[in-house]
């Protein structure tokens, strides 16, 4: 059975400020006192200002936006409105049907796709059709198709300006590399595609997995099981059950121990690792090298020169934002003002005390499998991919549980293929529940 490899990634929000005054950040900060006011006394919810949009709702299912002056600029009757991204707002009616607006309130994107993702540099993915017929393809902000929906699997942005995209052959996959433009420029050759990073893109054969170049020409063998993406030059590999560190020559840089996982990827030089036996957190340097000792509850990934650090100490979590030597530069407390300014904190405290409880949920989903489901998962090895999704989920490494969803809708073709339309349905139900609790 595969093992997944753990990615650990926070979130980092951060506020932008325009030259005129502030047009993004938490509404009480961008909008006047005595407007403020008034909001909070009209509406349910509210969003962070972004862009000079934020989204409100008044009820379930009443959803709209205000400018920072209060006033509605999409009259708050939707049925969903999403988070302003990328200067767009993703919206869904009763039907179903997906569209988006501009943060003039325009309705630019008709109701008309069964999916849209995030805007990305101005480029969103679109789907049509349901699970079973789902052709995927790509929109502008005016929502002209750039690349019309034909792809039976597509990646969810372009990266370095190539997106691969797959069509169905039998019960799998033929995926290859699209431009910008639609044109296909690797062709569609490959078992399994992942997004370019840093010039290179892990793809799969039948040997396994390697890594290509914009050329298609393979720079680093197929031969591991699973990978990940590139990041300093370094990208993290496994083969029969071993995780190694490579570079882009596929040379071994150095291998981890048995019971130490990589968090995550290189950021600013150091790796974020994981002691599975003792559960505690620390960081290695590019030799493989402890770098700073594994000694913390939660840690964080380093940015801008220093890491966010949770410890237990007489029974309270100790918050330490630590430089790259290991060095403290700051320690709060959880009731601690001062961890105000610091917008993800709250999300790290929270993922600390609610581990436990989160992991029994779904230690009893993936150890309580459907009886009807029993012989597929078994067949199939979904248990397998299942613990991965689990893993990449728990660890917020959005990139993996983007490609592990896109395995899993593959996978509903498979067991509907193999064993039949109720079989398939009840699959998906088991995945939508695991899917829930992961939320």
């Amino acid at each position: 059975m595969k093992k997944s490899i753990l990615a650990l990634s926070l979130a980092i929000c951060i506020a932008m400020v325009s030259c005129g005054g502030p047009t993004s950040g938490p509404a009480e900060k961008v909008l006047q006192k005595k407007v403020y006011v008034q909001v909070v006394n009209k509406y349910e919810s509210i969003g962070d200002f972004v862009d000079g949009i934020c989204v409100v709702r008044a009820g379930w299912n009443q959803y709209g936006a205000i400018n920072t002056k209060g006033e509605e600029i999409i009259p708050v009757d939707k049925y969903y409105l999403g988070n302003v991204v990328d200067g767009m707002i993703l919206a869904k009616n009763q039907d179903s049907k997906y569209g988006a607006y501009n943060t003039k309130g325009e309705l630019v994107v008709e109701y008309k796709y069964e999916d849209i993702s995030e805007y990305v540099s101005g480029i969103a993915r679109v789907k049509v059709g349901d699970w079973s017929n789902a052709k995927y393809g790509y929109i502008d902000k005016l929502g002209n198709e750039l690349i019309a929906p034909k792809y039976d699997n597509a990646a969810i942005e372009f990266s370095e300006d190539m997106a691969y995209v797959g069509v169905r052959n039998g019960w799998n996959y033929k995926y290859g590399y699209i431009n910008i433009k639609g044109e296909e420029v690797i062709p569609m050759m490959y078992e399994d595609a992942y997004d370019f990073h840093e010039g290179v893109a892990a793809v799969k054969t039948k040997s396994g997995y390697g890594y290509i170049d914009a050329k298609g020409e393979l720079v680093t063998p197929a031969k591991y099981d699973e990978v990940e993406s590139f990041s300093e030059g370094l990208a993290i590999v496994m083969k029969k059950e071993k995780l190694y560190v490579i570079n882009k020559k596929g040379e071994d840089v150095y291998s981890f121990a048995k019971n130490i996982i990589p968090a995550g990827s290189y950021h600013e030089g150091l790796l974020l690792v994981l002691d599975t036996k003792e559960m505690k957190f620390g960081y290695y340097n590019k030799q493989g090298e402890i770098a700073i000792p594994l000694e913390y509850s939660v840690a964080d990934s380093f940015n801008g020169g220093k890491a966010l650090t949770v410890s237990a100490v007489n029974g309270e979590c100790v918050f330490k934002f630590i430089d790259s030597k290991g060095k403290v530069i700051s320690t709060m407390t959880e009731d601690d003002e001062s961890l105000d300014q610091y917008e993800y904190v709250e999300e790290v405290f929270k993922t600390f005390l609610e581990k436990v409880v989160l992991e029994a949920k779904i230690q009893y989903l993936t150890t309580n499998i459907p009886a009807e489901l029993s012989d597929a998962v078994s067949a199939l090895e979904i248990d397998s991919l299942i613990n991965s999704y689990v893993q990449a989920c728990l660890s917020d490494n959005d990139d993996l549980v983007d490609n592990i969803e896109n395995k899993l809708e593959r996978m509903v073709y498979k067991v509907e293929d193999r064993y039949g339309e109720d079989i398939a349905d009840s699959f998906e139900e088991y995945i939508e529940e695991i899917m829930e609790v992961l939320e």
